[in-house]
This record gives C-alpha cells, structure tokens and sequence, in this order.
C-alpha cells in the first residue's frame, strides 16, 4: 500500500499575485530561493494545505519578466480559478501538453466519458474531493501559447541522443539499480503503514488520505524520474518551451508566465539564471486545502 502511495504522490508533481516589472532605473535585484511546492503545518505538526507557487524572475535593465507558475495536476476547484484568473495578467502563458497538432485543447469543463480508463480516474478524484487540471482551465484563451513537444518530437531528441528502445531500456534499469544502491548506503524514511480500512470508516479519512499523499509528494520530489527519465520528460521539453519563450520575447511580449509541472521547475530555474534571470519573489497558492 506504501508504494501505491509513493506512486499516486509521483504522478501528481510533474499564487495568484504576480509581481511588478522592473523599473527604467533597474534597482538592485535581490534573489530569493526558489521553491515549487511546500506544506503549511499547525504547531502540532498537523498538515493544513499543499500550496504551489509563483516565481517571479527579473533581469537588470530588462524590462521583460518571467513567472514560473508551479502546477499539480489533481486539486481544489478554487485553486484552478485562481489560476486562471492569475492567468489573464500575462502578455503570454506558456503551457505544457504533450499532443499531436491536431489535438484539441481543453475547454476548462468535465467531459463526460465511457472510457474505462476516464471513469476510473473521475472516480478516483470524486473520492478524494479533488478535480482534474484540464477540467478547470481553459487552454483556448487568447494569450495561452503552447509550449511543449508531440509525441514524435519527443522521440527524434531521443533519438538526436544516439538512443533507441534497446538502449532506453538498458538505461532506465541502470538509473533503477543505481536508485537502489543509493538507497542502500542511505536508507530512506519509511513512512507510517497505511490503515486503509480505518481510512475507510474516519469521517476525516479524505482529509488524512490527501496529507499523506501529500507529504509523499514532497519526499518523492528531490529525484522523481532518475538520469534518463529526467532528460525525456523534464529537459527536452522544458528546452522546447525557452525556445518558444524566446519567439515570444521577439514578437514583442514582455510579461510571460510558464506553466509547469511542479517537477520542471529546478530546470527552469536553472535555464533562467544562466540567462541573467533572477529570482526576486515566491508567491503561494493553496492546491490543496486539508484543514
């Protein structure tokens, strides 16, 4: 049951205030740590929300801005309008979804499907009272610019690497030996054993099931896909959305938000402070509140 929860906290990590741009005069910037996500706890050590954030990065003398718009995929219904309204604040809002040209975008309302597989999620999300992303945002906004690969982009950078299915295989199982060995000079925390049953029967068992999903996510988050991995699903197509950034800058867009996976933002921070980016404010937004 551990690991059923380690694995839901995995899939889930990939504010509503956005700062001011720099002024003509170009002061001081102060960096600030970055974070993407963080837990809000009581004096009791009680977890009362998962919160995401805003990173607002400026440059010297540039009056161009850029926000790292952390994102989970499975929250509150309040935290995706917030977001959304959020949103509208930006000359452009860089979006992450794998698809094919001819994919539609979702509309920002539920679907109602026959598939297995969609109705078992629908109803895995009812029984957690939380919602899905892309029922609640609306990716067919005017200022909404996709920024992310198809799927046959994705594989010819595979393949740009020298690596095909064979060769992917064998490094994704030497990513998982090298993870084990790690684990065995350093053994990890175990967490608590899960009490399903009890669950069950608590009037507070949602609330309780959401925090240890949650604190999972954020023990889970320091190296969630291992070398390999990370190169497909984080770095090709965090590369692919500065290269859209870059166009968006160049049609004239000053204020850009990028909105991310929680898990691509390290990344990002990386990519932006290379470019003289700095980051100058965190901001926080409740995805899940537990009280």
């Amino acid at each position: 049951m551990n690991r059923i929860v380690w694995g839901i906290a995995v899939l889930l990590v990939t504010a509503p205030n956005v700062a001011a741009q720099t002024s003509s005069e170009a002061p001081e910037l102060r960096p600030v740590a970055p974070r993407s996500l963080r837990l809000v706890k009581d004096e009791f050590g009680n977890t009362l929300a998962l919160q995401t954030s805003t990173i607002h990065y400026q440059r010297a003398k540039d009056p161009r801005t850029v926000d790292l718009i952390s994102a989970i995929h499975i929250g509150d219904l309040d935290y995706y309008r917030g977001l959304q309204h959020q949103f509208e604040g930006y000359d452009a809002l860089l979006f992450e979804l794998v698809k094919t040209e001819d994919t539609p975008l979702p509309e920002g309302s539920p679907s109602q499907s026959l598939d297995p597989l969609s109705m078992l999620m629908t109803m895995g999300l009812d029984a957690i009272e939380l919602e899905s992303q892309t029922d609640h945002i609306d990716y067919r906004k005017k200022n909404f610019v996709h920024a992310d690969l198809s799927p046959a982009q994705m594989w010819e950078a595979i393949e740009a690497r020298g690596d095909n299915a064979f060769t992917l295989g064998l490094s994704m199982m030497a990513d998982m030996l090298r993870q084990q060995n790690m684990q065995t000079r350093t053994p990890a925390r175990s967490p608590a054993p899960l009490d399903l049953m009890s669950i069950l029967f608590d009037p507070d068992g949602t609330k309780k099931l959401k925090a240890i999903l949650a604190e999972e996510m954020l023990s889970s988050a320091a190296d969630t896909f291992g070398k390999t991995l990370n190169s497909i699903v984080i770095e090709d197509r965090n590369l692919a959305c500065m290269n859209v950034l870059g166009k968006q800058w160049k049609a004239g867009k000053k204020r850009c938000g990028i909105f991310y996976g929680a898990a691509h933002m390290e990344d990002f921070d990386r990519r932006l402070q290379a470019q003289g980016f700095v980051p100058t404010k965190v901001t926080w937004i409740t995805a899940w509140d537990l009280r």
